[in-house]
């Protein structure tokens, strides 16, 4: 792994209008198919859903949970913003 990545965890002291803000800017330079940041809902219920009976053969597998065919391209920080 090369250098540190940037981080989508909120921090503490950011107001709720900047936070909105990044989400609407960063979602469609790292999303191309939902064009938006997840819910934490989102990735909770897809994680929940691995956990039941349903997957219950299911072993050794990664899951991408997206929004978008990507994975592994480098993060895209919208102009403005802090990198990490």
């Amino acid at each position: 792994m090369c250098g540190a990545r940037p981080s989508l965890v909120r921090p503490p002291s950011l107001p709720d209008a900047v936070w909105e803000a990044f989400k609407r800017a960063w979602g469609p330079l790292n999303a191309s198919g939902l064009q938006r940041m997840a819910a934490a809902e989102e990735i909770a219920r897809s994680v929940v859903s691995l956990a039941t009976a349903e997957f219950s053969y299911m072993a050794g597998s990664t899951v991408l949970v997206g929004g978008a065919p990507f994975g592994g391209s480098p993060m895209n920080m919208p102009p403005g913003f802090p990198a990490g």
